[in-house]
């Protein structure tokens, strides 16, 4: 048996997920010779990525060293994904029938690289990887953003709350002017497993474990503690309310006396993060971007946690000491 390592978690439409996933297995080929595996399983809140720890410790150990030595083909994937992150760049806010398809394609092209300029270890060996993350920051989150749009734009009639479990195979018979089965497609909104294979519904992510012989990795239930703690970004001490953030729309309970809690940040965060006290996540370390917020803004902020989504709950009275990079429970909600 082998055990799954959990990476991260998001908040992605299917369609993201997908292009995600051609990143990770026929792009990252093209440029390596073989596929990232990488097994996706939404929750019913979280999409969440998993990967058997072999290939994780092969691409950590092997892949990653051998780019970081190659010069040549390091230049060649980084002037590459500059130019389609470029590319995505002009076609998002302006998704059409006619593209959205093309822009699909390039964020999983994008994907096959963007997995490396997000690591800091990565970027801090090769420095001119900065760049490239700094210009590709938040627009693979602005596309999904869009997508879900058009797809509640153009198929509104249908089923709109299913938007975000259309999958590549049912947007194209869509695009195509023809009908697809909305019925399969919720099956979808409980939640779905997504590996090099095959989408799956009506199966727990143990029982897929168990079939495909993996060790099912420890999944955080409950939390006695009333102290959490992670890496200082930016300093501060502050107490409010925790708003726990798992995906758009939960933004929306974001006000001034807000301790925003959520997995990790990206662009859509920066109004409300700027209009909280502070804010705290279980991803991410001091080059992340809730951490280049924090210090471009100014508020107390804590990365890394691990658990402050599983610890926090909304309307926890909070005592953020960001300056030594902990989270004190006040009082919990009732």
């Amino acid at each position: 048996m082998e055990t799954l390592r959990p990476t991260v978690k998001r908040d992605l439409s299917l369609l993201s997920v997908q292009a995600w996933q051609a990143g990770y297995g026929k792009y990252f080929a093209e440029s390596f010779g073989a596929a990232y595996p990488i097994i996706f399983h939404y929750d019913g809140s979280l999409v969440r990525f998993y990967h058997p720890m072999g290939e994780f410790k092969s691409f950590k150990e092997v892949v990653t060293q051998n780019l970081i030595k190659d010069e040549e083909l390091f230049l060649k994937l980084n002037a590459q994904f500059q130019n389609q992150v470029g590319q995505l760049k002009r076609l998002v806010g302006n998704i059409n029938s006619n593209n959205i398809l093309d822009a699909l394609e390039l964020a999983g092209r994008i994907m096959s690289f963007y997995i490396f300029v997000v690591s800091d270890d990565f970027v801090n060996a090769k420095p001119e990887a900065w760049a490239s993350r700094e210009m590709s920051e938040g627009v693979l989150y602005q596309l999904d953003a869009e997508l879900e749009k058009c797809i509640l734009h153009w198929y509104s009639a249908q089923r709109p709350e299913l938007a975000h479990f259309v999958s590549i195979e049912e947007l194209r018979h869509l695009l195509m002017g023809e009908q697809v089965d909305w019925g399969g497609v919720a099956t979808r909104q409980p939640g779905y497993i997504l590996d090099s294979t095959l989408l799956q519904t009506h199966k727990s992510f143990e029982q897929y474990c168990v079939e495909h012989d993996f060790v099912p990795p420890e999944q955080v239930v409950s939390m006695s503690t009333n102290k959490i703690s992670g890496s200082s970004a930016f300093g501060g001490v502050t107490q409010g309310v925790v708003a726990v953030v798992h995906s758009r729309e939960d933004l929306g309970k974001v006000t001034e006396e807000s301790i925003v809690v959520t997995v990790m940040t990206n662009a859509n965060f920066l109004p409300y993060i700027q209009l909280s006290k502070a804010f705290v996540t279980d991803e991410g370390g001091i080059t992340c971007h809730a951490a280049i917020s924090a210090r471009e803004l100014q508020k107390p902020c804590i990365v890394g946690t691990k658990v402050a989504t599983h610890v926090l709950h909304d309307g926890d009275l909070v005592e953020v000491d960001a300056t030594n990079g902990i989270v004190r429970i006040l009082e919990k909600a009732k």
